[in-house]
């Protein structure tokens, strides 16, 4: 996935970070220095995948809320999303456009505003 989006192949960007999100929300767990272990189980795991998800699609399309309404979609069906988790994936969601938001300022060197692809969290004059 990371060298084909790295690569520049018509795969178009969505799917790539949303498998990208999954398995980043997979490996949080794991990491020792984050001190995790209690979420170890598969419960949390399921909702961090789904935070992941959530995440990277937001992050293709700059959009949180919809991010968000993509992973309540994608697990309807199953029993273990709640309104409560509804809430921390837009959370996660909003903070991974913010992230980018910053990432392109930085990499732009323009702190006035945020380009297309980022959420406008307001001018920072």
């Amino acid at each position: 996935m990371t060298l084909a989006v790295s690569s520049k192949l018509s795969i178009g960007k969505e799917g790539p970070l949303a498998h990208i999100g999954a398995n980043i929300g997979n490996m949080v767990p794991y990491f020792d220095f984050l001190g995790l272990e209690f979420m170890q189980n598969d419960f949390k795991k399921r909702e961090l995948i789904a935070a992941g998800t959530a995440a990277g699609v937001s992050v293709a399309f700059g959009a949180p809320i919809g991010g968000a309404l993509f992973g309540y979609e994608m697990s309807k069906s199953t029993s273990f999303w709640t309104f409560r988790l509804l809430w921390k994936v837009f959370f996660s969601c909003s903070a991974a456009t913010f992230t980018l938001a910053m990432c392109e300022g930085i990499k732009y060197g323009d702190w006035t505003h945020f380009t297309s692809s980022s959420v406008k969290f307001g001018g920072l004059d």
